[in-house]
């Protein structure tokens, strides 16, 4: 796929992301439908930060369209993820493979030395993760509430459509909003 391909369906990215980040009005009509608009999000919040990201690179958005896929792609991406306790996880792996190759490269080692590896590997790992995932957690809380997950999905459903009919967002409400 070329980036002249993702970035050209942008209009289309930015109206199924909008209606992806309305699962939670979705899931008030059927809860088994908000979680298959919320499963699908998932994919299309990759997309749709994989399509910041390229327009970011070569310069081709205007800036509400970028700022509206990094936030819908964020909300999209991160509330599924939001709930994963991977810090422990990736601690125990890389502890095990400390141990791995200490035994490996030291030949049969006490247990007590083996702890004090695991400790000493896994614990800074731990933390380090346990920290982004506190982060993640806490931006994809702020991005799915649904106060803030709704009016981001009408602002990319207008934005979307505006792109349709060659206009945006900003040139709208100076041409109709006189403040």
């Amino acid at each position: 796929m070329d980036v002249t391909t993702l970035l050209s369906g942008v209009p289309h990215i930015l109206i199924v992301s909008g209606i992806c980040s309305l699962s939670w009005l979705f899931s008030r009509i059927s809860r088994s439908l908000g979680s298959l608009v919320s499963f699908i999000g998932f994919f299309i919040g990759v997309v749709a930060l994989a399509t910041a990201a390229l327009s970011f690179l070569k310069s081709g958005l205007d800036i509400v369209t970028l700022v509206l896929l990094v936030a819908v792609g964020l909300s999209l991406f991160l509330k599924p993820l939001k709930n994963v306790r991977w810090a422990a996880l990736v601690a125990l792996a890389s502890g095990i493979i400390a141990l791995y190759y200490a035994n490996a490269y030291f030949g049969q080692l006490g247990t007590a030395v083996m702890l004090v590896i695991f400790i000493v590997v896994a614990l800074p790992v731990y933390l380090m993760f346990k920290f982004a995932e506190d982060i993640l957690h806490s931006v994809g809380s702020l991005l799915s509430y649904p106060a803030v997950a709704v009016p981001i999905g009408f602002l990319c459903l207008a934005q979307g459509t505006l792109l349709l009919i060659g206009g945006d967002l900003l040139r709208f409400i100076s041409q109709y909003v006189k403040l």
